[in-house]
């Protein structure tokens, strides 16, 4: 799966509704290249790319957002991503508990 998925139906319907969407697809799924040379992605690869998309959501949506909590939707894989996020979050990222980074985590068919 991939950022597609969400384009079609969900994302309008979310915007419609007042809640900017942003998608992405994980490293090396849906189409999206892993690297040069790259054979092999970690859920800890995902990790800092989940970051970076935090990191750059301000300069994505606008700088009214770099305060707000995003609200996260997960699916299949991206779950278990999502999980290992938090937990590196709280043992390396100086104890930061969930509600503290999101405002919200949906975690759909999850894996």
């Amino acid at each position: 799966h991939g950022a597609w998925c969400w384009q079609e139906k969900y994302m309008p319907y979310f915007v419609q509704e007042g809640f900017p969407c942003v998608a992405f697809s994980w490293r090396g799924t849906g189409g999206t290249p892993a690297g040069d040379g790259v054979k092999k992605v970690s859920i800890l690869d995902h990790c800092q790319d989940l970051q970076g998309l935090l990191d750059s959501i301000p300069s994505i949506l606008g700088k009214e957002y770099q305060e707000r909590r995003p609200i996260l939707v997960a699916h299949s894989m991206g779950g278990i991503n999502v999980m290992k996020y938090l937990d590196e979050r709280y043992e390396n990222g100086g104890g930061k508990r969930p509600n503290e980074i999101f405002s919200g985590i949906a975690s759909m068919c999850s894996v």
